[in-house]
């Protein structure tokens, strides 16, 4: 009898061994799922760390070469306006006699990359103007150009301003 009750406590024991070892093994395997799954969210949020940090890179570089091109966009414009300022300045002393109006703006501005050009006074009021589109002439734009802030720009002698990729308020 004895011996049946060692046989009878053995298979208890086996099945006790059996059971944490089982028990042992899903602590173990629960233990690698939760390390394995700390570990990608980890690499996911380095990774999405890194994308947003070169998105952010290249939106700047972007940025950066968009006032890149807008001040050489300006610079040109001002040359232009420069050149221009010049010819009329050359014109009205080899021909005292010449009035600047909407005519003779429209002659000038085909020799230049410029969309429009305005003279003002040293008021700030418009005394003449032309552009490519006809717009220098509508009454709308003419108010526009005629407002405080634009008016507040004058400071060249000859009050000559241009306009070039400078859009003009729609109706």
């Amino acid at each position: 009898m004895h011996d049946g009750m060692e046989k009878g406590s053995l298979v208890i024991s086996r099945k006790q061994h059996i059971l944490i070892c089982a028990l042992a093994g899903l602590l173990i395997l629960g233990g690698v799922l939760g390390l394995s799954a700390h570990s990608d969210l980890q690499n996911a949020e380095k990774q999405f760390e890194d994308t947003i940090s070169y998105v952010k890179e290249q939106c700047t570089g972007y940025d950066n070469l968009n006032l890149a091109t807008e001040a050489k966009s300006l610079m040109r414009v001002m040359e232009n306006a420069q050149h221009l300022c010049s010819e009329i300045a050359r014109d009205q002393q080899e021909n005292p006699g010449r009035v600047l109006d909407d005519a003779a703006m429209e002659e000038y501005l085909q020799d230049y990359t410029l969309s429009g050009i305005l003279v003002l006074s040293a008021e700030g009021k418009i005394l003449c103007g032309a552009s490519q589109d006809g717009r220098a002439a509508d009454p709308h734009c003419l108010a526009c150009c005629s407002s405080t802030i634009f008016s507040s720009m004058v400071s060249c002698a000859m009050s000559l301003y241009t306009c070039t990729g400078l859009r003009w308020p729609m109706r």
